[in-house]
Formats: C-alpha cells, sequence, structure tokens
C-alpha cells in the first residue's frame, strides 16, 4: 500500500440546515497532513481502489458515493513534480493536454478560482461514448507561510452516465470550500462566520483527528464534534481524545491544545485549563489574559509564549501544574496562597489538590528554545496557515508596542 495511501479520517457529522432536514457531512484527513476537506452528501464511503485510474496516476484516497448504478467516484491525487511541474499552471496545461488528446472527450467548461489561499483550475468534460462526465479541480496552496506546500493536488469526480451531474454543484462546492493544505480547519459553507453572537470568545483554526480519536465540544449538555460550528463560545468545554486543536481567542491569544486536554471558556476573558498539555501564546495591549490552572490557580500575562501542562497523580486527588516560560512573563498565584513570577527560562511546578490546598512548589531553569522543541513535536502538526497569519498578528502588536 502506497506510503501516503488511504490514512485517513471519516467522521460522520450530523448538520441541521433546516427543520427537519440533515445532510451527513463526511470530513477526509490526510495522517500527513496532504489535504483536509469535507463532503456534504449522504453515503461516501471509503474505497480499497489503489489502482492506476485517470491520467495513469495512483490516487491518494479513493470514494465512492454508492448509489444503485449511479455510483459516483472521487479520488484525491498528489501530481508528480517531474511529469507535472510544481506550477499550477503547468499542472494545469498537461492535464488539459491528456484530456484534450482523446477525441472521445469533450470539455464543456474551463474555469480557475481562488478561495482561503488556495488557487483551484477547474476542467468540466465528457465522455461522447458512453455520456459519461469528468470534473477535474487542481489545487495549489499560494500562502508563503511554513506550512504551504509545493504539491499540486488533483481531485476528480467520475459521474456516469446515470449519475446526477447537474445536481453535484453543492458537493463539489462544499469540497472547495473546505479544500486546505496541512490540517486547516474547513471555514463553514454558509455565513456564520459573518455574524459572530454574543457569545463568540474566538474561532478554532486549525485542527488534527486520529483515527483513535476526535476533538469535542460540550454546550450545556450537548456534545458535538469541533467541525460542526468553528467559533468558540463562551461556556463551551472542548476535550481532545487523540486529536489536537489550535484556537484565537476574539483578543489575538493562540492556543494549542495536545491530546487528552481540557479546556473551558468561561468568559471572554478567562477560561480555565484542567488537564493535559497547551502551548499558548498572547501579546494584550490593554490588561492581561487570564487562565486558570484548575478550580484555585491562576496564570495572568501581557505578554509571552508558555508551554502549560497539567497532571493528576494516579489513584490521588493531587495534581501537578507545570508552567515553562518561553518568552515574556507570567504571575501565577492562589487566593490567599502564594504568588509566584516566572520570566522567560524559568519552568514553575505546583502541586495542589480537589479542595484548593497548594503543596509543594518548584522553579527551575528553562531552556526555551528546548521547551519550544518539545512542543513542536505535537504541535507542529497543527501550525497552518492560519496560525502563522495568527503569530504574525502577534508580532506586529509586539513592535507597536516597542
Amino acid at each position: 500500500m502506497k506510503k501516503f495511501f488511504l490514512q485517513s479520517v471519516l467522521a460522520i457529522l450530523t448538520l441541521a440546515f433546516a427543520p427537519g432536514l440533515a445532510l451527513c457531512e463526511i470530513h477526509v484527513i490526510h495522517a500527513d497532513g496532504l489535504f483536509n476537506f469535507s463532503l456534504k452528501s449522504r453515503g461516501w464511503f471509503e474505497s480499497p481502489m489503489n489502482d492506476r485510474f485517470f491520467f495513469n496516476i495512483v490516487p491518494e484516497i479513493t470514494m465512492i458515493l454508492e448509489d444503485g448504478e449511479k455510483n459516483t467516484y472521487m479520488s484525491v491525487s498528489k501530481l508528480d513534480s517531474k511529469k507535472y511541474t510544481q506550477r499550477l499552471d503547468g499542472a494545469y496545461e498537461k492535464i488539459l493536454s491528456d484530456i484534450s488528446s482523446d477525441k472521445n472527450n469533450y470539455v464543456f467548461l474551463k474555469h480557475d478560482y481562488e478561495y482561503n489561499g488556495i488557487k483551484f483550475k477547474d476542467i468540466l468534460y465528457k465522455d461522447k461514448n458512453d455520456l459519461s462526465n469528468m470534473r477535474v479541480i487542481l489545487a495549489k496552496d499560494i500562502k508563503k507561510t511554513p506550512a504551504s506546500v509545493d504539491d499540486v493536488l488533483m481531485v476528480l469526480f467520475y459521474y456516469p452516465k446515470k449519475a446526477d451531474f447537474t445536481a453535484s454543484d453543492d458537493e463539489v462546492n462544499t469540497l472547495v470550500k473546505t479544500f486546505m493544505f496541512k490540517t486547516e480547519l474547513p471555514e463553514p459553507s454558509s455565513d456564520r462566520l459573518l455574524g459572530k453572537g454574543a457569545d463568540c470568545a474566538g474561532e478554532y483554526v486549525s485542527l488534527f483527528e486520529e483515527l483513535q480519536g476526535n476533538v469535542t465540544v460540550t454546550t450545556g449538555d450537548k456534545k458535538r464534534s469541533v467541525l460542526n460550528d468553528p467559533l468558540v463560545r463562551i461556556g463551551q468545554v472542548i476535550e481532545t481524545r487523540g486529536g489536537r486543536v489550535a484556537f484565537k481567542l476574539n483578543d489575538g491569544s493562540v492556543a494549542f491544545l495536545d491530546e487528552s486536554s481540557k479546556i473551558e471558556f468561561i468568559s471572554r476573558a478567562e477560561s480555565k485549563f484542567s488537564a493535559g498539555n497547551m502551548l499558548f501564546r498572547t501579546q494584550q495591549i490593554n490588561g492581561r489574559a487570564l487562565i486558570r490552572l484548575g478550580n484555585y490557580l491562576k496564570l495572568e500575562a501581557e505578554a509571552g509564549e508558555f508551554c502549560i501542562s497539567i497532571a493528576q497523580a494516579a489513584g490521588t486527588n493531587q495534581s501537578v501544574a507545570r508552567v515553562a516560560v518561553i518568552a515574556g512573563t507570567c504571575e501565577i498565584s492562589a487566593a490567599g496562597s502564594f504568588k509566584k513570577t516566572a520570566s522567560a527560562g524559568e519552568a514553575i511546578s505546583i502541586e495542589f489538590n480537589d479542595l484548593g490546598k497548594i503543596g509543594q512548589t518548584k522553579t527551575d531553569r528553562a531552556d526555551p528554545s528546548a521547551e519550544s522543541a518539545d512542543a513542536d513535536k505535537w504541535a507542529k502538526v497543527i501550525k497552518t496557515n492560519k496560525v502563522y497569519e495568527a503569530f504574525s498578528y502577534l508580532d506586529t502588536l509586539v513592535k507597536m508596542n516597542k
């Protein structure tokens, strides 16, 4: 089996678009972060086919929408740069030449567009013999960030004669709107991001879900995937089980959650981190960022980057919170107990129990480069275009305050 082939996640999600109407969404994530996209229609399933079908290319993943005689085939392929070049125009010219060289093919639409920093070229053509339709979408990441990739990817839809080709636009548009390189959280196909309500505390900007886990948000008694709503909302609890997620708060702060982590968004200015590992970066113009560590400790910072962890000792009610400062300064305190300040190159470890009793505290030297490298081992899979854009925004604030 090919190195990149068929190592993805299919998350079946229910999206309610109107009363009594629900559509099934399938989310596909490449194990190496090569692509990340959604489909809307009910019935798509992962196919084990990895033969050379269209253009003699072995696809990274193939999927089939099974519907009697009208089965629709979809594949995603990484184009060989030696044959197709790493330029979108070069790949387009070669694919179009291959299509046109077969006199049975009739090209009836060519289109190019851009969405979320991805350039697309779209070719629709028909086989005159069996009246089947093909839609080829070429995609290239054009953002110049460390998350960018050089590959041109090809998404191909094959519609047999009896397939409802004219009704496929919603399906294709959903894929195009959510198709991102690396592990970018897909943009919603509606305008939900435009009408942020009063309960919005930020946005989820990157996601990675592994086969053994997922990332869920709980609001009240309702728990669902973070894919269903890309907004961070006040009162939400987010938990990662084998997955990882990055989010940006309204104050510009950016945070990463490792697997087996939990955080609650209490208000626009305050959140509570209670388990796992978190990488947090902030730059405040007025006031301080506030993160509660469990129920009794709190971390406050005007600016900086911090590696934060909370672990519970097995079989006890005793936990240890650790904050390593990569850059900047923070203050950690507990009501009536203690207050400590840590700067870049320091790490504070604090023992506490469920009743708020503070135990041993310890301040050690910490190598910022080593701490950052350790965090990057798990955080790098969610450092996407949007994350680097958020970092750039914070860096701009730093320069403004100097």
